[in-house]
């Protein structure tokens, strides 16, 4: 079970306190993603969004967007939308490592090009308190 508090709003037509859809699309996701990272969501594993919804406590709409940007389109069950975690083969993982690699290197880079020197002995003294 999981709770979804984060940025609740009143409702001016009753007074009742109402979680802005956006927010709960937002937190379904990281939830579900969460969920992946940690092997509780298995890749290649059906995502029926009606289910999602109901095990996250919340409506259909936002489950079925926080689960959409997780995987791809799969066979539904009946008329409900249904999505299947994307699986990485080897070579992608190592495409990703690869452009993170470079991109990590470019960081660096540009920052001790552009850096000042207050922000360059900021970096030095955390790298000490690392190295310690």
């Amino acid at each position: 079970m999981y709770a979804f508090v984060r940025g609740a709003t009143s409702s001016e037509s009753d007074g009742n306190p109402m979680p802005p859809a956006v927010s709960l699309t937002a937190d379904a996701f990281q939830q579900l993603r969460e969920d992946i990272i940690r092997g509780r969501i298995r890749p290649n594993q059906h995502l029926v969004a009606a289910e999602v919804a109901e095990r996250l406590q919340i409506s259909r709409t936002p489950g079925a967007g926080g689960v959409a940007p997780l995987g791809i389109r799969g066979p539904g069950r009946g008329h409900q939308a249904c999505f299947v975690v994307r699986e990485h083969n080897t070579e992608e993982i190592r495409e990703i490592y690869q452009v993170r690699a470079a991109l990590e290197d470019m960081a660096a880079r540009l920052t001790a090009e552009h850096a000042s020197d207050e922000a360059i002995e900021s970096i030095e003294a955390l790298v000490l308190t690392i190295f310690r």
